[in-house]
């Protein structure tokens, strides 16, 4: 019976064609000599096996290097992939399962575009996952900054004591600018905050007392949050629910 030969039925690039902005030559000399081009019809053998597997490890091992992404890491291991499957499916020339070029040519029609939505399927996944991270990562900053005002109302409910009108000011909690509270409230539109980040804070201190409508339309946009305030509030009543947000007061308290 005749050695059984595997062939890979389709060409698989390189890693320096497939990612043609890295410099691999210089910047990856260490993948340079196995970093071969695999035609069609190619024999897979030890010396072709090993050498695609060499790449996966030396990329494996410089993980964190701002050169090697995931995406080249993957695709090295999807090189290896094609050759094991090109091994596991290839019988021998007596069994009859020895391909012709039109057979590879048609096998390499059906495979690649399978292989395309594969990766963009584990794009859009990793597009997810990162989307994913980083809401949560807004959202426990959030929560570190309302536990920080929670100490914050604290304070502010000392203050009052001593000097009722100096409040300490919050740190900004909820993402976004309170555009659309300031219109849907019917009180002026305050000044553009310009993007605040979480936990920034409108001002040191505030003088709730002397407040002023533009000052307290900013608060709303800045913290994109409404304080308790309705549309027909007069200022006075206002300026009483913003010092009771300070303090973690119920907005209706003293109006």
């Amino acid at each position: 019976m005749a050695a059984q030969v595997a062939r890979i039925p389709f060409a698989i690039l390189s890693l320096n064609e497939s990612f043609p902005h890295v410099d691999i030559i210089t910047q990856l000399a260490e993948i340079t000599a196995f970093d071969i081009h695999i035609d069609a019809g190619t024999d897979v053998t030890a010396e072709v096996m090993h050498k695609a597997k060499v790449i996966v490890k030396v990329l494996e091992s410089l993980k964190g290097n701002p050169d090697i992404s995931e995406e080249m890491i993957a695709t090295a291991h999807d090189r290896v992939s094609a050759l094991q499957q090109a091994r596991i499916t290839t019988m021998t020339p007596d069994q009859g399962a020895g391909f012709t070029a039109a057979q590879m040519q048609q096998l390499q029609g059906i495979v690649q575009p399978l292989r395309d939505e594969i990766h963009g399927l584990r794009d859009e996944m990793r597009e997810d996952m990162r989307g994913l991270r980083d809401e949560m990562h807004e959202e426990m900053q959030s929560l570190k900054f309302r536990l920080d005002n929670n100490e914050t109302a604290q304070r502010n409910k000392l203050l009052l004591e001593s000097r009722p009108a100096a409040l300490e000011c919050r740190k900004k909690q909820v993402p976004g600018d309170g555009l659309n509270l300031c219109q849907q409230l019917g009180v002026a539109v305050g000044a553009n905050p310009g993007n605040p980040l979480l936990g920034s804070k409108f001002r040191d201190e505030i003088d709730t007392g002397n407040l002023t409508a533009a000052d307290i339309s900013g608060m709303i946009r800045f913290y994109n949050e409404t304080f308790g305030i309705v549309a027909g509030d007069q200022l006075y009543q206002r300026r009483i629910k913003v010092s009771n947000w300070l303090c973690n007061l119920p907005p209706s308290r003293n109006v």
